[in-house]
């Protein structure tokens, strides 16, 4: 009987050590998860701040102006169609 409780305090003091370690390790996991979703927060406040500059009006004109050589039509030139 004695046997039998020594076995059983043993196995009970295995059991904590065991469960101790799968917290840490879940804690862990916690912590990588949450520092991924911090760093995703952080790109996806950055893409969008680009977007809306990338998005201004004055950028867009610039753009046709410098890269594709367009410009506004002198007013008699304009056709408005009905």
């Amino acid at each position: 009987m004695k046997i039998f409780l020594i076995i059983l305090c043993f196995l009970s003091a295995l059991s904590v050590v065991w469960v101790h370690h799968e917290h840490r390790l879940t804690f862990i996991a916690l912590q990588k998860t949450e520092q991924q979703r911090d760093k995703f927060e952080r790109d996806w406040k950055q893409l969008l701040l680009e977007q809306s500059t990338w998005l201004q009006p004055q950028r867009i004109e610039q753009l046709a102006r410098e890269k594709l050589q367009m410009q506004i039509p002198e007013t008699d030139k304009i056709i408005f169609i009905k």
